[in-house]
């Protein structure tokens, strides 16, 4: 029977972790690059950031994804071998999350704060968890391995490869991601065709949404070209407002200031006018006591009484 494609890893936008990421305690199951190398670690929400274990000590990064599974896969923590390297004897359509080129796959760790994801490194034989800004080491009776199971379809909808897509953004983003679910080592080469419709199937509903997405943003873009130029109308008649304004003022500019100038000139005639009314006055003075008799200049009037 086809298979469906189980997980995905998705790039967080916008700080919205999706509703299907993989839980473990408060963190949820999380990837990033570092060096070249695929690391596993925990994601925390409130701090929208991932928490990785890499040489000796605790990393925080906030260029990550998180892991998502479709709704038709179960998860499950299965505890490591004897020696402690990955479970076998897993049954079909199961297999365990990882990078096996690399060497290193997803494990849960029991901690005494509680259930923490982290990573499992084949090279060293060892499972790893970052806490407290180290790179802690743990036993191996204290960590399970994510082991996604992938069930069968039904024949009747067995034209349905997905029943719910991932939100349509992560989906766009993260398609390619689909492959390494489809190139499970674990599925047969007729489950590996089915598990192709399956990606094929999902790329045509990305497809079909990036239509509708695109007549959305012809008639957002159709309305955002409206509001401008209604904005530009306003606007234009804002500033031909006040150039008229401006030009209001500069003609009022212009009468103050020839106003302020005749005020000025009528200023300088007043004083001009009273000096020359003082030259006259005292020309009119000394006129009038040169024609006037000497006894009958002030005071000698009012003193020749005494005399007499």
């Amino acid at each position: 029977m086809p298979l469906h494609p189980t997980h995905l890893w998705v790039k967080v936008l916008n700080d919205n972790l999706p509703s299907n990421a993989v839980p473990v305690g408060i963190f949820f199951v999380g990837r990033t690059k570092h060096k070249g190398e695929t690391v596993f670690g925990k994601v925390y929400p409130p701090h929208r950031a991932l928490y990785y274990p890499w040489g000796d000590q605790e990393h925080r990064t906030e260029n990550y994804e998180v892991l998502i599974t479709t709704p038709s896969t179960r998860v499950s923590w299965i505890p490591p071998d004897p020696s402690g390297g990955i479970p076998t004897g897993l049954p079909t359509g199961s297999f365990v999350v990882g990078d096996d080129c690399k060497g290193s796959w997803v494990i849960s760790a029991t901690w005494p704060d509680g259930e923490t994801p982290g990573k499992y490194v084949r090279a060293y034989n060892t499972a790893f968890i970052p806490y407290w800004g180290k790179e802690h080491k743990i036993k191996i009776d204290n960590y399970k391995f994510l082991v996604l199971h992938q069930e069968p379809l039904s024949s009747t909808n067995a034209d349905h490869t997905i029943h719910v897509v991932p939100p349509f953004t992560e989906t766009a983003v993260r398609l390619d991601s689909l492959v390494d679910a489809l190139l499970a080592p674990s599925i047969s080469t007729d489950d590996r065709l089915a598990a192709f419709a399956a990606f094929a199937s999902t790329a045509k509903h990305v497809a079909s949404g990036l239509s509708r997405a695109a007549s959305d943003i012809t008639r957002l873009v159709y309305k955002l070209e409206t509001e401008i130029s209604i904005i530009n109308k306003a606007e234009k008649r804002a500033n031909d407002h006040l150039k008229a304004i401006k030009a209001s003022l500069g003609e009022w500019r212009t009468k103050l200031e020839a106003l302020t100038q005749e005020a000025d000139q009528k200023w300088q005639e007043q004083r001009d006018a009273e000096e020359e009314y003082r030259k006259t006055e005292g020309a009119w003075k000394a006129r009038r006591e040169q024609e006037t008799p000497y006894c009958q200049r002030e005071p000698y009037c009012s003193i020749l009484p005494k005399f007499f």
